[in-house]
């Protein structure tokens, strides 16, 4: 039988944490205060201390790097967490879990943290949830420091835990069901030995001790391991890398700790290393997919990153070659390219918590985690709803709140404290909240408007102590379509945003762009709110052939010869612009099984929005198209219409280019949890539009829809060429999708426009005339809006 242990002997383990030394050790001691007016008294105090019981007064910190001065000297930090960088250090790497919930704003915790990094430096952090807490800790510590029989500081973990715990900790009968991760963590949050003693238990059959029937079989390791290395015996579960990267980090800290003898010790080392293997064997089994990069799963980023610690562990404190692998075997998944969708944000989260725990800040110092960050508040519907997840849990909505107060915290970002305060206020603190005085909240109005989000990749370096990337025209917001005279340049785009406002009464549309998980959500509206109510959303979750599209996509599904066809994840953008009261977009997907298909949506802020779809044959066929929108209401024909109405709320919606319409309720993914939205029953309307036939090459159909976001009934219909003709209640809209001669002398060459009574909005025109306006450009096609008055030129 294969002997999967790593350690033969006690005497190979790292040797034990010996006490902090307080003087004599020549390593000086430095005493790092927390940030404020109080800490150069609490410095002073724990100074005055060490003076007294050694005869040296230790150093105070006032440097730049205090990450650096950790790996040097000898160190006692003073908390709570927020308070300064070397304590955010220590607990964003799992070392500690001292931060605004817990030990409490009444509560303390002094903790050993032993030669961390290997270099020989030790520490011991003092930590409350408040500074007033922190004031009683610190002279708790000092007269703890005065009673000691020399002057070594021993192996200590004292919780006096406070009333304001960020959850309670399992009770003493429950250890049975406890995994080993949580076993450590609740250990860590109360103090109480027995969650030592249940971890204990999880870990004592290490692997290679016992005949499993796998090793009669010849089954890979991850196979032969499962059930001895994760949860212990009698447990089943093939994920040994789940939680691995909390349990190394926890671990890591409180193997010095009395409690665990010897033969503990070295039956964990060998189980956590046995853990690690699988996790490498099975990334590797489950490697890339043939064709091209593919986003990557949860369970693959939780392997990676619990891989990345592990090999961090292993590699600095044993020295073993095995650990250049793992990282190797842990980089795909973690370095995967990705796009502006929920699945993508999740893995930027996870890299950036990687970053963070390993101390390799490349994907926070490169903007990687800035950009993601900033998606968390793109992505959020002005209802304060995740646009991405359908209709969001509110395990969901806690967990963006977590990652926008890390961000916050690392980039000291005064929009990130705005959206916080702004749409997760009512978010209950949990682990990780803590608050960071400074930060002046600033609303991103300058986010308003159209914007895009290109295709994620490098930013510009850092700058600053903070770590913040430069905030250049590449990275600091999404983009801006350059309005007046030069149109947007052509390119993708991951995702684009309409939004002419912040409060729940404002417009918000959200697109997917390109679409590299292949979901068939490229070119699909994930979201529309107005008037203070979600209209349309798509429940859809991830998965699927990509097909399309999915049940629960709102965008256009194609079939060529009665086959469906899948569309392809490119998405060409050809116009964007933002003008003062009109919103203009426009992009391509190229060869959607014989078709091209163009999307343009152009929207009257506060009024409508127009969806047309265009699809052009690149080659002759028998086709069938079909448009999918996902609403929200209780649907009332109206005239030509629909009208959905939401507790006295309205939207009208109407289309034109089809040969068949049907509105149905529909169970779809995720719409279980539409039960808490207070406004509609949690049954989505599905609206279809189809047309099908033979097309020529060259042939085009277009269904075009309009969505009247300022409520009540509405009507839209063709007008000759690329005229439509927009009706909301008395007032009519005129909509060019390029070029048009029309009637009432409408002449322009604009690629698109909107004009209404008083008011023109143009893209790229050079000319237009009606009635009403006379514009004329001699430089050149411009962008611009035009009100009714004397006709110039």
């Amino acid at each position: 039988m294969r002997d999967h242990r790593f350690l033969a002997a006690p005497s190979q383990l790292r040797p034990r944490f010996p006490g902090l030394p307080l003087a004599g050790s020549g390593v000086p001691v430095c005493v790092f205060p927390p940030e404020g007016r109080e800490g150069p008294a609490l410095a002073a105090l724990v100074q005055a201390c060490i003076e007294e019981k050694t005869g040296e007064r230790p150093h105070v910190f006032r440097g730049l790097d205090p990450e650096g001065a950790l790996q040097s000297w000898h160190a006692i930090l003073l908390g709570p967490l927020g308070s300064q960088r070397a304590v955010e250090a220590i607990y964003h790497r799992g070392w500690t879990c001292s931060d605004a919930v817990f030990p409490g704003p009444d509560g303390r915790l002094v903790q050993s943290l032993h030669n961390l990094w290997n270099t020989g430096t030790h520490a011991v952090l003092v930590a409350s949830s408040s500074h007033r807490g922190l004031a009683a800790a610190v002279e708790s510590f000092g007269e703890a420091i005065l009673a000691l029989g020399d002057s070594l500081f021993p192996f200590t973990y004292e919780v006096a835990a406070g009333a304001a715990q960020d959850r309670p900790c399992p009770g003493p009968g429950t250890e049975s069901g406890l995994d080993a991760a949580v076993c450590l963590d609740s250990f860590m949050r109360s103090g109480r030995q027995e969650f030592l003693d249940s971890f204990r238990t999880r870990t004592q059959e290490a692997p290679g001790e016992r005949q499993h029937p796998a090793d009669l079989t010849g089954e890979s390791f991850p196979a032969r391991t499962q059930e001895a290395v994760w949860r212990g015996p009698g447990h089943q579960d093939p994920r040994p890398w789940f939680g691995l990267a909390e349990t190394v980090s926890r671990w890591r800290v409180l193997e010095d700790h009395p409690f665990f003898s010897e033969e503990d010790r070295l039956k964990v080392v060998n189980w956590l290393f046995a853990s690690a293997r699988a996790a490498c064997e099975w990334l590797r089994n489950a490697g890339p997919a043939s064709e091209g990069p593919r986003q990557r799963g949860e369970e693959m980023l939780r392997a990676s990153i619990g891989l990345c610690i592990a090999a961090e562990y292993f590699g600095r404190f044993y020295r073993i070659e095995e650990a250049a692998e793992w990282m190797d075997a842990a980089r795909p998944a973690l370095e995967a390219p990705t796009n502006s969708t929920s699945s993508s944000l999740y893995a930027a989260a996870v890299r950036a918590a990687c970053a963070v725990r390993s101390g390799n800040s490349g994907p926070l110092a490169s903007g990687e985690a800035w950009k993601a960050a900033q998606q968390v508040l793109w992505w959020t519907d002005n209802l304060g709803r995740n646009a991405c997840e359908g209709f969001e849990s509110p395990e969901n909505r806690s967990s963006r709140a977590r990652m926008l107060r890390l961000m916050r915290t690392w980039y000291r970002e005064p929009v990130f404290e705005w959206g916080l305060q702004h749409f997760f206020q009512d978010c209950p603190p949990a682990a990780g909240d803590f608050e960071i005085t400074g930060i002046e909240p600033r609303r991103p109005d300058e986010w308003l408007g159209v914007r895009l989000i290109p295709p994620l990749g490098p930013a510009k370096a850092a700058g600053g102590m903070s770590g913040r990337p430069s905030r250049g025209p590449d990275d600091s917001a999404p983009s801006r379509p350059t309005g007046g005279d030069d149109p947007l340049t052509s390119g993708g785009f991951d995702a684009a945003f309409l939004r002419n406002g912040f409060g729940p009464g404002d417009d918000y549309l959200a697109v997917t762009g390109r679409d590299l998980a292949a979901a068939g959500r490229t070119g699909s509206i994930r979201r529309l709110t107005a008037r203070g109510r979600i209209w349309i959303l798509e429940p859809a979750a991830g998965g699927g052939t990509g097909h399309d599209p999915k049940p629960g996509v709102n965008s256009v599904a194609v079939l060529r010869d009665g086959q469906p066809v899948r569309c392809p994840g490119r998405v060409i953008l050809e116009m964007a612009q933002d003008l003062p009261h009109c919103g203009f977009l426009r992009f391509r997907v190229p060869d959607f099984g014989g078709l091209d298909w163009h999307r343009t949506l152009v929207w009257w802020k506060g009024v409508f929005v127009v969806v047309a779809d265009e699809l052009a044959a690149r080659a002759p066929g028998c086709y069938s198209v079909e448009c999918r929108f996902h609403l929200l209401g209780t649907p009332e024909a109206r005239g030509t219409g629909i009208l959905f109405d939401q507790k006295g709320a309205t939207l009208g919606m109407t289309g034109t280019g089809t040969t068949e319409t049907a509105l149905s309720d529909e169970c779809l993914p995720n719409t279980a949890r539409l039960k808490s939205y207070p406004y509609a029953s949690p049954l989505l309307r599905v609206h279809r539009a189809s047309r099908s036939g033979t097309l020529p090459a060259g042939g085009r159909w277009r269904l075009a829809h309009q969505f009247h976001l300022a409520g009540g009934p509405c009507a839209v219909e063709e007008a000759g060429g690329d005229l439509l003709r927009v009706q909301c209640g008395p007032r009519v809209y005129w909509v060019g999708l390029g070029p048009v001669e029309g009637p009432s002398g409408l002449a322009t060459d604009a690629s698109l426009f909107a004009a209404t009574d008083g008011r023109v909005a143009v893209v790229q025109a050079q000319r237009f005339f009606s009635p009403d306006f006379r514009f004329q450009s001699r430089s050149g096609p411009m962008s611009r809006e035009l009100a009714a008055a004397p006709r110039s030129s």
